[in-house]
């Protein structure tokens, strides 16, 4: 059941603890009360060594976009790196969470990290795993909207529609906020954002005919897509749609969090990030069944079947940052900051708190970088 699946891999604080005892009550499930001691809250050991322990959040679970990390996790990559890690679907709530110390860092938008920056909530971005894959539109199975010769020219197709994305303030909005403008300087009417809280959400209102479309990565809807409830419209490795959806060196999807968080639990880490080059060299050197086969394993959203994930592995293929591991260079991050300022979102990208030095730091995956030296 998929309540029951989300209840158990969310993380309680005190706020929502009330709720989910409640739920839980009418659902026949047992969770243990914040604080509680069990099993899966002692930490590990190795031996007399305590294994270190970290949490991750992810806005969308198990997805091929964030293959690196579901395939450490089912190949037990985290294990023999020597650290704990637990995985969270947390929607778009994810950015709250890292915002608030409740897990260590994230696999999301760059740009989530932004706000949260210059509200005095320093984030450090610590790896780079793929640009910007958000140009990427699926409709309903049914909808008269079809391709045009390019992925360009089919934008304007969605003139006056309905468009769900996920989140507020990230990579997806953002992508469509611009390609708003780029609809609008061609004399069409806008699209009206529906802004959603899951990837469920929006595939719901897909199938029952509330949403046109949806924009952003179409690895959010592998179910859907699989059961021949939508289409891909657009892909979004359409060449084409580069002037409106930023260039190769965007920097989109992102390992990011606290920097006070991150320094202290800098070892663990540094064994995560390792891990998770190992998963992307795995992702690299492996076929799309392979990988489909192995990442139906996760614990995390087990509900995607195998013909889910295998509809979506090619779409993600060409999003995925192998080279230098997921290292961000100045360059890259003035193109980002560049890139980012036709998004519309609010924000000062000229602030101290953005700098490269400020807001991007490499020594994780240097350290990491000199035990793992398998990518490109």
């Amino acid at each position: 059941m998929e309540v029951s699946k989300r209840i158990r891999s969310v993380k309680m604080g005190a706020r929502t603890a009330g709720i989910l005892f409640a739920v839980s009550g009418l659902l026949g499930l047992t969770i243990a009360a914040p604080g509680a001691a069990s099993a899966s809250t002692q930490p590990k050991r190795d031996g007399p060594h305590v294994i270190p322990h970290i949490t991750v959040g992810d806005p969308v679970g198990v997805t091929t976009l964030h293959a690196g990390m579901y395939l450490a996790q089912v190949l037990g990559y985290f294990t023999q790196r020597g650290v704990d890690v637990t995985v969270e679907n947390l929607g778009a709530t994810d950015g709250a969470a890292v915002a608030a110390g409740e897990v260590t860092m994230t696999a999301y938008s760059a740009t989530a990290a932004f706000a949260a920056s210059l509200a005095g909530h320093q984030m450090s971005i610590i790896d780079w795993f793929d640009t910007n894959s958000n140009g990427g539109v699926v409709v309903p199975a049914n909808s008269s909207l079809k391709p045009a010769s390019t992925g360009l020219k089919t934008l304007m197709e969605l003139a006056g529609k309905k468009v769900g994305v996920l989140g507020f303030g990230n990579a997806a909005y953002g992508t469509a906020t611009s390609v708003n403008h780029y609809i609008e300087s061609h004399s069409g009417q806008p699209m009206t954002l529906v802004s959603l809280s899951s990837a469920a959400a929006i595939g719901a209102e897909l199938v029952s005919g509330q949403l046109d479309a949806a924009m952003g990565a179409s690895d959010n809807f592998p179910s859907y897509i699989a059961n021949g409830q939508v289409r891909v419209l657009i892909k979004g490795n359409d060449p084409s749609l580069a002037p409106v959806v930023g260039t190769k060196n965007l920097v989109t999807s992102v390992i990011y969090g606290l920097k006070s968080v991150l320094q202290a639990h800098k070892a663990a880490v540094v064994r995560f990030l390792e891990a998770f080059m190992e998963g992307q060299a795995y992702l690299h050197a492996h076929n799309n069944r392979d990988v489909a086969a192995t990442m139906v394993q996760s614990p995390v959203d087990n509900g995607l079947t195998f013909p889910a994930l295998l509809s979506t592995v090619p779409l993600d293929r060409p999003f995925q940052r192998y080279t230098d591991c997921g290292y961000i260079s100045k360059a890259n991050w003035q193109d980002t900051l560049g890139d980012v300022a036709d998004w519309g979102l609010g924000l000062n990208l000229q602030a101290s708190q953005l700098s490269y030095s400020q807001i991007v730091d490499m020594s994780y995956l240097k350290a990491a970088q000199k035990v793992v030296t398998s990518c490109e």
